[in-house]
């Protein structure tokens, strides 16, 4: 009898330490998601701060053409037309651009951001978008070797018609006839780095 009354007393006691001791790991892996959570939370908000531009283009542009100073190849051609699009009447939308250009005399970078709108000849959508699908890669290439062929100067300042005039005489001249009437720039942010410096933006006008 006593035995008996041992035995299921020591056992109850056993169960009882298991899930004490089951009850604190959970609760400790508990805590640790929940130190994660918020410390990702955190380092989102701090590339909102210090990048706005960065963080905006991220949300506005999932297709975003994308390159790096060794001249990474551009988006594949597709006829997604998630980053274009038609607005009438021969307006359109081209997308978002990211360039980065790297001088290694001076080890300085330059990293321009910004969104491209134009008046095209384009009488309707279906055509806009066969276009597009057809010749995405050639124009983002075109874009990044006008942009990369701009002098500092140029690129920091406040009046950016020039590099829009350059750009449409540069696609219309390559895509062999008049198919953009004007080129304008939007949302245009210039980030410079200096050796292992981090991307300072820069003020118009400043040089």
């Amino acid at each position: 009898m006593s035995d008996n009354g041992f035995t299921s007393e020591h056992s109850w006691a056993d169960a009882t330490a298991i899930s004490g001791r089951t009850a604190g790991g959970d609760s400790r892996k508990g805590v640790l998601l929940i130190v994660l959570g918020v410390w990702i939370v955190l380092a989102f908000a701090w590339v909102a701060v210090r990048h706005p531009s960065v963080w905006r283009h991220w949300g506005h542009r999932a297709g975003r053409a994308s390159v790096a100073s060794q001249s990474t190849p551009p988006r594949e051609p597709t006829d997604d037309a998630s980053d274009y699009a038609y607005l009438g009447q021969g307006q359109v939308e081209l997308g978002g651009f990211s360039v980065r250009v790297f001088d290694p005399v001076t080890r300085t970078a330059l990293l321009s951001e910004f969104l491209l709108e134009a008046d095209t000849d384009f009488a309707h959508n279906e055509g806009f978008v066969r276009f597009m699908a057809a010749n995405r890669r050639g124009l983002d290439e075109q874009v990044m070797v006008t942009v990369r062929s701009c002098t500092l100067a140029e690129l920091s300042s406040p009046d950016i018609t020039r590099l829009e005039k350059k750009l449409a005489v540069r696609l219309n001249r390559v895509f062999g006839r008049h198919l953009f009437d004007a080129i304008r720039i939007k949302d245009f942010t210039l980030f410079e780095a200096v050796g292992d410096s981090p991307f300072v933006r820069c003020t118009p006008g400043d040089r």
